[in-house]
Formats: structure tokens, sequence, C-alpha cells
């Protein structure tokens, strides 16, 4: 008597498709699906998140905005470049980057002093697929249930390609709506958290990126000749209003200290409305920005004629390392630390400190 058996067909993935284990490291890594790769310059992931996309690697992380801060304090000290992601109705995320100028496994113990320093945990392989493949379905308007973004990555190919993406005018169409990417270009001195808070409010907005990174004297001296094509006319203005910018102009050209007081900053906005009112709200948004004294606009996607590019810029919103070269604004660590510090209702409550009071209150006074 043959008893009846069910053969469970399993699933075959092309190995193109997969994230394929590299012998001989330390920790376990992939090397990521040819798809991620072709979209986003992904090239390896670890178990513990660290990813290596266009020469760099990064960790991600889940962060308390009470504590931006707090952290953005310590960053400033580990030399290290650093981005947060702020999307609508979901926690705001960091990101920590290092270029590859040095071993793999020297940049990994960075990443866990830093983690130990600022007591955060970072993203897992599979947390920070799922976190890039939640931003694209957003994105893109489409739902899927994903097991294991490790285990499963075929079912998530399409969307990571992002397929059949159109671009007319600067803006990136899809059904019933379209996209945008907003720059900002210059920025004042006092402008805040709450300057930004205010343009994140807008019905339009869908995200914003802000990026942090280090910059050499060297670095300092070559954008400012770049900017004013020669600084012989410039530097008398440049020697009254920021000496200190003045002192790295006279310093040797092949000086590569970093001072710390100046830092590049970009800040970028994703926007979705809707085509017929595109230009208006783009309009109106760009007002308003310039009122509080940001001056931005509208990303030239359409000079993006390769595609990867395009999806690039797109990816950085989703944590994937990318990032921008252009719109890298020079500004003072003071100007990072105001528009980084964010301060909740409930956190100022706590600025009022009954006891605080009392003894400022009392202090002096004989009785």
């Amino acid at each position: 008597m043959t008893k009846n058996r069910t053969k469970k067909t399993k699933r075959t993935i092309k190995r193109s498709d997969r994230f394929l284990r590299v012998k001989n490291k330390s920790e376990v890594v992939y090397r990521v699906p040819v798809f991620l790769k072709k979209s986003v310059g992904m090239l390896f992931l670890s178990e513990s998140g660290t990813l290596e996309t266009d020469g760099r690697l990064s960790r991600a992380y889940v962060v308390d905005n009470n504590r931006i801060g707090v952290i953005e304090e310590k960053l400033k000290c580990l030399q290290i470049d650093y981005a947060f992601v702020f999307r609508k109705s979901n926690p705001v995320s960091m990101l920590l980057s290092e270029k590859m100028d040095c071993g793999y496994d020297e940049i990994t113990k960075k990443f866990s002093d830093i983690e130990s320093e600022l007591q955060i945990k970072s993203m897992s392989a599979d947390e920070r697929m799922a976190y890039y493949c939640n931003f694209l379905q957003d994105f893109l308007g489409v739902q899927m249930n994903v097991n294991s973004y490790i285990l499963d990555s075929d079912c998530w190919k399409q969307v990571a390609n992002m397929e059949g993406l159109k671009i007319s005018d600067n803006r990136i169409l899809i059904p019933e709506s379209c996209y945008c990417v907003l720059a900002v270009r210059k920025i004042k001195k006092n402008t805040s958290w709450k300057d930004l808070d205010n343009l994140m409010n807008d019905p339009v907005v869908k995200s914003m990126y802000i990026a942090v990174s280090g910059v050499s004297d060297r670095q300092i001296k070559e954008s400012l000749c770049s900017e004013y094509m020669g600084i012989e006319g410039m530097a008398s203005r440049i020697k009254r209003n920021a000496p200190e910018l003045y002192e790295i102009l006279q310093k040797d050209a092949d000086a590569d200290t970093v001072s710390g007081k100046y830092r590049r900053v970009s800040i970028y906005f994703l926007m979705q409305t809707e085509v017929e009112q595109v230009n208006e709200k783009i309009l109106n948004f760009i007002k308003n920005a310039y009122k509080t004294g940001i001056k931005m606009e509208r990303m030239a996607l359409s000079e993006q004629k390769n595609i990867p590019e395009l999806k690039r810029t797109l990816a950085m919103f989703g944590m994937t390392g990318n990032s921008q070269e252009r719109y890298r604004m020079l500004v003072t660590e003071e100007q990072v630390q105001g528009l980084l510090n964010i301060v909740t209702e409930e956190k100022k409550q706590e600025k009022y400190d009954i006891e605080k009071m009392k003894a400022l209150f009392y202090d002096g006074v004989n009785v």
C-alpha cells in the first residue's frame, strides 16, 4: 500500500537576485542582488546592517527626535558624516557614513564605538532593506508582504527596480500624481529647526533629508575660489564678516587640516502633488521658504539622463547611503546646531524645573 505524499515545491530564486554570502569575512556579509547594484549602486551588506554604496560604508538607525540635538553635539567631535531623514508619520532615521579610505574592519569598529557612545542600535540587514522597501512602496503607491527581505529578495525586486518612471519637466510622474525634489541653495545664519519644521508641515512634503559632512580647510578654499571665481575682490569682506574663514583662505592651498568650525550641509525635500497643480503648489512652497530666508529650487531631474542617477537621488530618502554632490552649503557648526535643535512641546515644559526656580528665587534672601 503506497501512501500519497504531497511534495512541497521549493521556490527557486535566480542567483543574480539573491543575497549571496561572502566567504572569509569576520562577520556575515552578503553580496547584494544585481538589481540593487544596478539601480542604486549597492555592493555589500553585512548582517549588522553595514551597507557599501558608491564607495562609502553606512549604518542606519531609528532615533528619538528629542535626542537629535544631543546626538549632533557628540557627532561633531567624532569626525563622521551623518544624515537625518524626516518622514511624516514615521520615526526619525539617522545615517552614519564613512568613505572607504581605510579598511572595512576599522570603519565598522568606528561605527560600533559611536553606537556605544550614543547608546543607539543600528538596523540589521533585514531591517535596513525593509526600511528601503517601505519607502519605495510609499513612493510608488504599492503594497506587498515580504517575510524576509534577505531570503525573499525576488519578492520586492520589481519595486526596487522602480520600473516605468516617467520624467517630464523635472517631475516624476506616477498614476494620479507626481513627485519633485527641491534642494536648498542658501540659508540665513539664524535659520532654525522651527523654519524647517514649518515647511515640513506643508501637505505637499513627503520627506526631508538633511546631510552633514566634515570639510577640510583646503576644500573650503577650493569651494570659495570656485564660487567667487577668485577671492581677491571678496577678501576684505570675508575678513570683516568671517575672520576665521579669512584665516583659512590665507593658509597653504595644500593644507588638509579640519578646523571643525565649518560643515557642509545639504537639505532636500521630496514633494508629491497633483499634476495639474504642481507648478502652483511648488511655487508657493518656494515663496514661503524664501520669507524665512531659505532659498531653494527644483532639482533638474530631467538633466539626469542616466536613469540610475535619478534612482539614486530618490533612494537617498530611503537611507541607502546615496548622496548628492550638488547643493552642498558651507555653514558654521553653530548653524548646524540651530538646524537640528529640535525641541518638542514636552521638552519645552521640562525647562521649567520647579526646584531650580525655587533656588533662584530664594538665592541671597535672608529669612
